[in-house]
């Protein structure tokens, strides 16, 4: 396995790692309050001047302090402008509703509900983000579509007024095209924990710029992470030589998109009495029906709902289609209450696939998406159903009764949920945690 102590992990070849069958991991939730923090440190300096300023007094040249003072942003009132809107940018968002800022953000894999839950006004044109806050704050993974992704035509569009601060990866904005901008004044200043190339190089303009404060990638660094970095790394790898499930996985490839391809093996799934028997007392799903109702509406969850949906689940050595999985809002429900389901062939019943899937999805559920609570529902005498949920720590929150045609046995298919709220997960894996260090 490869375990990485940090959130990005731009620097190993996931594509190689997972065709050799290398689990790769990282921390993403270790470092959140503190980047968000160094965010809110960085738009603080470039606003009040406190590098230069500081720089004034040190020097006994107080006279001259006055020169610094323009621009002087009031900050209360003014509109920031979010790159991204995953965990750490919502706290940001927080931080700067503490000070009665504007708060709007640019994300198009983060559904509507988020930005309304968070008070954030969501932006669709990145150019229009740019152009209308005073502050824009850069959050973006690296990638091969953030990398550049933030160049002179943004910059340009900038009020002469306003900063730019990124506690993201340097090299998602062009750092010639940011000095560029900066030389020809189109936006104020800038805040930079993270560059394109670091170390910087001796000769970097931006050493020379007062308007400009930087700092060497240290965002995530406080007494507590750096200990907490460390302790979760030696726990993931604990837990693959326990026999675990890592925390976070990365490149989690056996839960595959469900595609339209693969339509008779869900016909087959489908058609089988055992299989069906808790769903709607072993009457096989019409083929016609899966073709142009059922998979149709699974792979619609992947437009409507960034990370939901239904997937494959596929045996790692032998390439066999094992049934799917769901975990997406179901309903009216809220889109931070996300639902888990699954549907598997009989021959992988009772090898540990259901728990293993589900604690998956709620894994990422609660580590990456954020989510506050997450639910399952099956038949009251669905014994096997209901211990998997048991076992991914989830507790039976209700019965509901009515009529329906369908019996097994003689005994009517009444229904039971199941849920996990937040609090009790993130009780549950420190505990885990705890029994692995």
């Amino acid at each position: 396995m490869i375990a990485n102590g940090g959130v990005g992990v731009d620097r190993v070849d996931l594509d190689a790692a997972t065709a050799q069958g290398i689990v790769g991991t990282n921390v993403p939730d270790v470092f959140l309050y503190e980047v968000a923090n160094h965010a809110m440190m960085l738009l603080l300096c470039c606003t009040k001047k406190t590098v230069p300023l500081d720089r004034c007094v040190r020097e006994n040249r107080w006279r001259e302090a006055r020169q610094y003072m323009v621009p002087m942003p009031k900050l209360t009132g003014d509109v920031l402008g979010l790159v991204a809107f995953g965990n750490i940018p919502r706290r940001v968002a927080r931080r700067a509703q503490g000070f009665d800022m504007n708060v709007i953000a640019w994300d198009p894999f983060v559904p509507e509900d988020v930005f309304e839950q968070h008070g954030v006004e969501r932006v669709t044109d990145l150019s229009q983000l740019f152009r209308r806050s005073n502050f824009v704050s850069a959050h973006l993974p690296l990638n091969k579509d953030t990398r550049g992704l933030l160049n002179y035509a943004l910059f340009s569009v900038m009020q002469p007024t306003a900063y730019f601060i990124n506690t993201g990866r340097g090299p998602t904005h062009v750092e010639a095209d940011l000095i560029r901008a900066l030389n020809e004044k189109k936006l104020a200043g800038a805040g930079l924990d993270v560059m394109e190339t670091e170390p910087t190089p001796p000769d970097n303009p931006l050493h020379q710029m007062d308007n400009v404060v930087l700092t060497p990638h240290s965002a995530s660094v406080s007494d507590i992470s750096d200990v907490e970095r460390r302790r979760r790394v030696g726990q993931e790898i604990a837990a693959v030589l326990l026999g675990r499930m890592p925390r976070s996985v990365v490149n989690r490839e056996v839960l595959e998109k469900v595609r339209l391809g693969d339509m008779d093996v869900v016909v087959e799934l489908d058609g089988d009495p055992e299989v069906m028997r808790y769903i709607n007392g072993g009457h096989p799903t019409p083929r016609d029906k899966i073709q142009n109702d059922y998979l149709p509406w699974w792979i619609a969850y992947y437009s409507r709902f960034a990370g939901y949906g239904f997937w494959a689940a596929i045996e790692k050595s032998s390439g066999e289609f094992l049934g799917w999985f769901h975990f997406r809002p179901f309903g009216d429900a809220a889109v931070d209450e996300p639902e888990l389901g699954y549907r598997l062939r009989k021959s992988a019943w009772g090898k540990g696939y259901a728990t293993e899937g589900s604690r998956a999805l709620i894994q990422k559920g609660f580590a990456e998406f954020g989510v506050r609570r997450i639910t399952a529902s099956t038949d009251t005498i669905n014994i096997a159903s209901r211990r998997v949920m048991e076992k991914c720590g989830m507790v039976l929150v209700r019965s509901f009764f009515g009529p329906r045609p369908d019996e097994i046995d003689g005994e009517p298919l009444d229904g039971v949920e199941y849920a996990l709220e937040r609090t009790a997960w993130e009780r549950q894996t420190a505990s885990i945690l705890e029994e692995s260090a």
